[in-house]
């Protein structure tokens, strides 16, 4: 799942359970990779809400350090991949998409539809749609 969610271009919003955040930012960092930033709330709206931003990475190295992190009641927002990694981990689901669309409509029209799915630009798409035609 995790390596699905790691090419979602819109902002993630995620809920944790505090006994697991320090092995949940660890698997978000390798699956995402260290450098998407992050935000690691806790209690928010309550007398000690506490807020911790940086990258997965850093987050997941201060939840091993920070015994206070895993604590109440947590919630992570994570960024958005940004599209050019998106495209790069997601082509799989452009071509299906692709395949799909290429059936009903012309490949302009496919390679638009197909681009806002996957959040790709597209003229990317359209290079696709038209190398799968050809073969």
């Amino acid at each position: 799942m995790l390596a699905r969610l790691a090419a979602e271009t819109r902002t993630l919003v995620l809920f944790e359970a505090p006994h697991r955040i320090a092995d949940t930012l660890t698997d978000l960092a390798q699956s995402f990779g260290t450098e998407r930033a992050a935000v690691v709330t806790r209690e928010l709206t309550k007398m000690h809400e506490s807020v911790y931003r940086g990258t997965l990475g850093q987050l997941a190295e201060l939840a091993r350090e920070d015994a206070d992190l895993a604590r109440g009641e947590i919630t992570l927002v994570i960024a958005g991949a940004n599209v050019e990694r998106a495209i790069g981990g997601d082509t799989e689901l452009l071509a299906r998409a692709l395949r799909l669309l290429l059936a009903e409509l012309p490949p302009a029209r496919a390679a638009a539809i197909a681009a806002q799915i996957c959040g790709v630009k597209r003229s990317e798409a359209y290079e696709m749609a038209m190398r799968l035609q050809r073969d």
